[in-house]
């Protein structure tokens, strides 16, 4: 298997992994290097503590082994552990998958493969979520703001399982903390507790709930929530503060004050005003303050009406409690000129009304300033903004932020919003108000900084696959989320098995295309292919695809092929299998055969299924003293790659097999080593020796060895040493002294299997003879 294909890990789940939860132990394996092949076995089993666990369910009925999910046709086996539960104690252990891929061929090599991954996982006792909150501020000896409510709520999602029931224990510590109520529904998800207290003297009193879980033969965990509980002590108001007069008119206005803090009990306010700083003896309506005794800063306000005209008023603030008064320091305003043309609306749109971007793609700068002060026929009195946005031709009013706006303000304004469309047309339209009415309208134009699309191309998909094309279809992103327009479109595939980008990709679209053809790839590949949308600022996020291309025929011919005569009629065919990356598929078979040169009408051919030896096999039933073209080509279910050719002369009959009782015996070596890595050297020696009966003197006239490889320029024929007994007088010797032993390994692309190319006319072929012994 290649690396990282196996994995040992707890599904649907990240840590902390808490005791009590049924979670799955999977062991897998997804590996295309046995992808659909009958002839790989896999088996895989789970180990606790250096010990198998047995199929099925465990004694205590909280393990149960199975097979889940497992496709051997595409690769992928799995072992499932179940837990009904985790209990830390009992299942804490080294847990283990081995994985054991083996083959039914006898293969000239070997391969190991180690993988190994460590994974710790930690199991806990569920940990509570606790809040503890008090429903009321307090004060000594004031009835109903006196007496303190104290809840500690407890939280622990999926508490009951088939076999465990994990209770809470909530646990108060403080002053008086005996009459805590005990904890409502301590073994459901949600507890409670209440603990109520009365105050009679200020001060802090702090108190904390602790709410425990415990695992038997665990650790408790556990989880403590404290609160500081204040008794204020009596005193009169604090005083306001940022008085201020607002929204003047010629016989209204406003008065706006802050609370720093509520002193003791509620407050009231009143605004005590009139035209005489030591007489005011007017009085605004009663506005009541906040009961919430932690609010801080609050802004309050009150209107005063029936005023007069262009006259200076004096005021300040009362704030009353049940402890006494205080009174903010005077202030004044004067009301406005009293206008009579107030019988008509504003005739003139606010002037200057602009709008402005900002480095903020999504807010956007308003101002503009009143109407000319001839067309205003009295007091502005508000400015109403309303924003709309222009998405794909579509006109919509703006919601975040929200239109219309009203602005309460009588001059110019200046402000930013925050919240609207990147990269969108946005239009808005400005009126004004007074008594009699609203005016004419002012519009404005801007678009909004365009951000990168916030979507991926829509309904994305890739179809129409072939071995080296496919066809891929897609959709701009939403319109809401185009940010901008798009400029075009990028696709970048990744092939999954080697994580590599080939070189074709990215491939650049224009925008207005919606579907496009890729050419181009590796037959046989799984790919990760991501298509983004872009506009002037970039690309946006991805949407993903993972194709696989179909099959073909091998692209490669079988590497290094070597021809070794074993007699006059039978010779061995060695070969390294094709490159990976050019097999194109799962190989099906090898075709192996040799035809006479001139050819033969039908040549010696075997095709040998996978289930055999792959890289050796004899051809049988040659005739002696023939050249032949001997090759081997790899199959897949889409037809037949190229050949490995090579060229070699069988001996004849009584000059290999059987010269005076000489034996040819065929010795083949095979080293294989290493888990990881894999080497391999293959050495073959043909001896033969040579008896010679009355000189007992050794020949070896008889030796042919031939390689056919991409690795080598030449095929080479051992030639006879200076004490080779040549046959001279051979009537084939005149003719075979027309070649010589040097021959160009050949790579058929043609794929006919009939057609075996001739030598060409330089090559000579040297046949060892052996002479007659009166001849030395």
């Amino acid at each position: 298997p290649e690396p990282n294909s196996v994995v040992l890990a707890l599904n649907y789940l990240s840590p902390p992994y808490y005791a009590g939860l049924r979670r799955d132990l999977q062991c897998s394996i997804d590996s295309l290097y046995i992808h659909n092949d009958p002839t790989v076995t896999v088996s895989i089993d789970i180990l606790f503590n250096g010990t198998i666990v047995p199929s099925g369910l465990s004694a205590n009925g909280r393990k149960n082994l199975q097979e889940l999910s497992s496709n051997p046709s595409a690769g992928q086996y799995r072992k499932t552990l179940q837990f009904q539960y985790f209990v830390s104690s009992e299942d804490s252990g080294i847990y283990t998958c081995m994985v054991n891929v083996s083959s039914n061929y006898v293969s000239s090599y070997i391969v190991n493969a180690s993988i190994s991954r460590t994974n710790e996982y930690d199991i806990v006792a569920p940990k509570p979520a606790v809040v503890l909150n008090s429903t009321r501020y307090h004060l000594p000896n004031h009835p109903s703001f006196n007496t303190a409510t104290l809840m500690c709520t407890a939280t622990l999602q999926l508490m009951t399982f088939d076999f465990l029931v994990f209770p809470k224990v909530l646990t108060w510590s403080g002053p008086s903390v005996s009459g805590a109520t005990p904890a409502t529904n301590p073994t459901g998800a949600v507890s409670e507790s209440s603990l109520q207290q009365t105050y009679t003297t200020a001060g802090s009193y702090n108190y904390s709930c602790t709410v425990s879980v415990n695992v038997p033969g665990d650790p408790t965990a556990s989880t403590t929530e404290a609160i500081s509980i204040i008794v204020t002590a009596p005193s009169s108001p604090h005083s306001p503060v940022n008085t201020t007069a607002v929204n003047i008119r010629y016989n209204s206005a406003t008065i706006r004050w802050i609370v720093p803090s509520i002193a003791y009990t509620p407050e009231e306010y009143v605004v005590l005003y009139g035209i005489n700083s030591t007489n005011m003896n007017g009085l605004s309506s009663v506005v009541n303050g906040s009961t919430n005794f932690r609010i801080t800063d609050s802004v309050l306000t009150v209107d005063l009406f029936d005023l007069t005209h262009d006259t200076v008023y004096y005021f300040r603030i009362r704030s009353t409690n049940t402890e006494g008064s205080t009174e903010s320091s005077a202030n004044s305003f004067k009301t406005r000129e009293k206008l009579f043309l107030l019988s008509a609306a504003p005739t003139a749109p606010p002037s200057n009304f602009t709008i402005t971007t900002n480095t903020n793609s999504r807010s956007l700068s308003f101002s503009w300033d009143p109407p000319p002060l001839e067309h205003r026929n009295g007091f502005i009195l508000t400015y109403n903004l309303t924003c709309y946005e222009t998405v794909g031709g579509v006109v919509n009013l703006i919601t975040t932020p929200s239109f219309p706006r009203i602005v309460n303000e009588s001059g110019s304004a200046q402000f930013v919003l925050s919240g609207f469309r990147p990269g969108t047309l946005v239009n808005c339209t400005l009126t004004s108000s007074n008594d009699a009415g609203t005016g004419p309208t002012a519009i404005a134009y801007i678009s909004t900084i365009q951000e990168t699309p916030g979507g991926p191309p829509l309904n994305f998909m890739i179809h129409t696959i072939t071995s080296t094309n496919f066809t891929l279809s897609w959709e701009p992103p939403n319109l809401l989320l185009q940010y901008g327009m798009i400029t075009g479109y990028t696709l970048s595939c990744t092939e999954l098995e080697r994580n590599i980008v080939p070189s074709l990709f990215p491939i650049n679209y224009t925008p207005d295309l919606t579907n496009a053809t890729v050419s181009g790839l590796r037959p046989f590949t799984a790919y990760s292919c991501s298509l983004t949308a872009s506009n002037a600022v970039g690309a946006g996020p991805p949407a993903i695809d993972t194709p696989m291309t179909e099959p073909s025929a091998p692209s490669g011919a079988p590497q290094s092929l070597t021809l070794t005569l074993i007699n006059s009629t039978t010779l061995t065919l060695s070969w390294l299998p094709i490159p990976e990356l050019q097999q194109n598929g799962i190989l099906t078979n090898y075709t192996v055969g040799c035809n006479q040169i001139p050819p033969q009408l039908v040549p010696v051919e075997d095709t040998l299924e996978m289930t055999q030896s792959r890289y050796m096999h004899n051809i049988t039933g040659l005739r002696p003293g023939v050249v032949y073209s001997c090759y081997v080509f790899a199959n897949t279910s889409e037809g037949n790659g190229p050949r490995a050719i090579g060229n070699i002369t069988t001996g004849e009959d009584d000059k290999l097999v059987n010269n005076g009782g000489n034996t040819g015996v065929i010795i083949g070596v095979t080293v294989s080593t290493s888990l990881l890595t894999v080497s391999m050297s293959v050495i073959v020696i043909l001896v033969i020796y040579i008896k010679i009966t009355q000189n007992q003197k050794r020949q070896s006239n008889n030796e042919i060895v031939m390689d056919c490889s991409p690795a080598y320029d030449v095929t080479e024929f051992k030639t006879n040493t200076a004490d080779d007994i040549l046959m001279k007088n051979s009537p084939a010797y005149s003719t075979v002294q027309q070649t010589q032993s040097t021959v160009e390994p050949v790579y058929d692309t043609t794929n006919d299997e009939y057609e075996i190319p001739l030598p060409p006319s330089s090559t000579e072929y040297e046949i060892p003879t052996v002479t007659d012994k009166s001849d030395l």
